[in-house]
């Protein structure tokens, strides 16, 4: 069983519209509602896969009711520990203008904050609902913020009592609850590339052009897309045999010296994931700097993120930020780059994995999907590079459902064979 925990759990409403102007008013097409937030929206990515799997979070009030509600008619098994506040409500508006379809287009979206939760509250949800549930665990996802009243180093603490009871966690958080979790060494983190900066202190708007949905597809108008145009996108099959990368991700994207420096002040975290050059990866190929491909060249060494001496902004590119985190105390980080799809440093290897063509969708989901299959992949034991070509397809088939916690089974079984996952070597 795969446990994911929702402490800001949402009741998430669906608008769709035809069009979106600023001040005007607008005729709603179709509304959905339904329960949300991010550890929700895995859990029923799971179980759609036939992957046992139990929501846990915190819920209230009439929403908070709904919430359970729905989460029952959908089959989906949960555990919800009840608070006096009232669960918040995330609204999506879906400009299907934009795309042309009823579930395509630009997608807006408000967030409530959340309700405040007591100590006593949150205890409770720790002692009654988060620790039973390790016995029959096989992995542990927790993502989302944090609602006000939980401390900060909420996640970093479950991370801590998962690790005691042998689960390996997937932490998909930002900012401050993610910077707290590097510190108790989760199996897994998940963020994008905005929330990594952040939780690493890099600054953000460093023109990567991100979306701010954690998945990794974009809205319609623009579409899920590959890798750069010169970088080809090669077929691979089940086993996950890869192709070199090519693109800015193989240049010497640096980091900081200050991750450098924890990274070997700490023996354990630099004696648990050595890095030899020409290490064969089984199913991964490479590229030399000359050129030629090898299943033994060698890997590429990130130093320093620097600055881009034209713009002064800090290169802070998916790869380098996978690094840093890892550097940072995470055993293995993966960093979605939007529609460029995943960059991972797991496993003593630094690789990227690609889409291989435009979906068009709602994204608001899909980086939840792909937690769902990297969790699976933790649960499973599954080798890297097939866990980021999973992730990557069924991200990409959660982009083409019209509502957040769902995929397109035709879609995803028709990318899996194609995703192309790349080892990312010195240039």
């Amino acid at each position: 069983m795969i446990v994911t925990v929702t402490l800001n759990a949402a009741l998430d409403v669906t608008y769709v519209v035809d069009g979106v102007t600023l001040g005007a008013t607008h005729r709603v097409r179709s509304v959905a509602q339904r329960a949300g937030g991010k550890g929700v929206n895995a859990a029923r990515v799971l179980a759609a896969l036939g992957e046992p799997a139990l929501a846990l979070g915190l819920a209230g009030g009439a929403t908070g009711d709904a919430l359970r509600a729905e989460l029952a008619a959908s089959g989906v098994p949960h555990r919800l520990t009840p608070i006096a506040g009232a669960t918040r409500r995330a609204v999506a508006v879906v400009d299907a203008a934009a795309g042309g379809g009823a579930s395509g287009g630009g997608v807006t979206g408000f967030w409530e904050p959340g309700p405040m939760v007591t100590a006593e509250e949150f205890e409770r949800f720790v002692r009654d609902d988060f620790l039973p549930s390790l016995a029959t665990a096989r992995a542990v996802v927790l993502s989302g913020s944090l609602p006000p009243g939980v401390p900060v180093d909420a996640y970093a603490r479950l991370v801590r009592l998962a690790a005691d009871a042998g689960v390996p966690a997937l932490v998909d958080a930002d900012g401050p609850a993610l910077r707290a979790a590097l510190g108790a060494r989760p199996a897994l983190v998940k963020p994008n590339a905005e929330e990594a900066r952040r939780a690493l202190g890099l600054g953000l708007g460093l023109g990567l052009g991100l979306d701010d949905a954690d998945g990794l597809g974009q809205s319609a108008a623009v579409g899920w897309r590959g890798h750069d145009p010169d970088d080809a996108v090669l077929p691979v099959a089940r086993d996950a045999r890869t192709a070199p990368l090519a693109g800015p991700d193989a240049e010497a994207a640096r980091l900081s010296s200050r991750h450098a420096a924890e990274s070997a002040a700490r023996p354990e975290a630099s004696s648990a994931r050595p890095r030899r050059a020409g290490a064969a990866t089984p199913g991964v190929t490479c590229e030399d700097e000359g050129g030629s491909r090898s299943p033994n060249a060698s890997r590429e060494t990130f130093g320093d993120l620097g600055s881009d001496s034209a713009t002064g902004t800090e290169n802070a590119l998916p790869s380098a930020l996978a690094r840093a985190l890892v550097a940072a105390g995470a055993r293995a980080a993966v960093v979605s780059a939007g529609p460029d799809g995943l960059a991972a440093d797991w496993g003593g290897e630094a690789l990227r994995a690609v889409p291989p063509r435009l979906v068009a969708g709602n994204p608001t989901g899909a980086g939840d999907a792909a937690s769902a299959a990297l969790a699976l992949a933790l649960a499973r034991r599954q080798p890297p590079a097939e866990a980021l070509a999973e992730a990557v397809a069924l991200s990409a088939a959660a982009v083409a459902a019209p509502l957040a916690g769902d995929f397109d089974a035709e879609l995803y079984a028709e990318l899996r064979p194609l995703v192309a996952v790349r080892a990312v070597v010195a240039r």
